[in-house]
């Protein structure tokens, strides 16, 4: 698509300072970025990559590592965040004429502990709460939940101490009842494995955003293998992880849940579009 109705919004936040926001819309060229975010359904960090071409020198001294970052895109007035995390590598180079800054950034990347104490006779349904609780009030890149319901209960004949990364721990609370968490723009999702997020489904077909034909494609898990289907859609910030998708072809048809999105984009040409993978 042309590249004017390409908009981004990217904040870049040092812990002690002012946030600097680049920007593009249908006033305002903006400097060129170029993004690829990958997004997943489990519980390992989303990872991001986003290069700066030609920043100015304030705009790169706003750069460091263990910074907040956070990216929207979308088209014109319509964009949303696609990605939220911290800074873990920035690479500055040359590329012709231009000078590029790369910055590589994860999404829930903690180095906070929690050490507290839930007395009485507590169920895992409380220590669950109490986990992300926890998360919300300490991980700034995961500030908020969306809510949640757990259909199975446990009950402890004693008082849990909850020691440790609160990630590790509520993937153990949460695996034993096959249930899972991942982070994603900010907000901590927690989910039944095999179940949607939404009942409410994307459509994806020639008319509606779809790129070319979607693809056969296999995933590899240790000695195991499954089969899946990639589908390229124009950027949709609404494609994400747990999200049902309706994909209309004449190679494939039918709805399915989202396994996992790569978000990749240019502001100025080229890419803005997200690969779509079903499993």
């Amino acid at each position: 698509m042309a590249s004017f109705i390409r908009a981004y919004e990217l904040i870049l936040q040092p812990d002690n300072g002012l946030a600097t926001i680049l920007f593009q819309d249908r006033s305002n060229r903006g400097l060129g970025i170029d993004f690829e975010i990958e997004k997943t359904s489990d519980s390992a960090s989303n990872t991001a990559t986003i290069k700066i071409y030609n920043p100015n020198e304030e705009t790169i001294a706003s750069i460091g590592r263990g910074d907040s970052i956070q990216l929207s895109a979308g088209y014109h007035d319509d964009i949303s965040v696609i990605a939220v995390g911290t800074v873990t590598e920035t690479f500055a180079s040359v590329d012709g004429t231009d000078t590029l800054i790369e910055i590589n950034m994860l999404e829930h990347l903690t180095d906070t502990s929690m050490n507290e104490t839930v007395s009485g006779f507590p169920t895992n349904i409380q220590l669950i709460d109490k986990i992300v609780s926890f998360i919300k009030a300490n991980v700034k890149t995961a500030s908020s939940a969306n809510v949640y319901f757990i259909d199975q209960i446990k009950n402890y004949n004693w008082s849990v101490i909850l020691y440790g990364n609160p990630f590790v721990l509520l993937t153990e609370y949460l695996s034993i009842i096959d249930y899972g968490y991942y982070v994603s723009n900010g907000v901590l999702t927690i989910y039944k494995i095999g179940f949607a997020l939404k009942d409410s489904s994307i459509l994806i077909n020639s008319t509606n955003g779809m790129i070319g034909s979607p693809k056969k494609i296999t995933k590899k898990d240790g000695k195991t293998s499954s089969q899946g289907i990639e589908v390229r859609s124009l950027l949709n910030f609404n494609l994400v992880p747990g999200r049902l998708v309706t994909i209309e072809s004449r190679e494939v048809s039918g709805t399915h849940t989202i396994d996992s999105v790569n978000f990749k984009g240019n502001s100025v040409q080229g890419d803005w579009f997200c690969d779509v993978r079903i499993f």
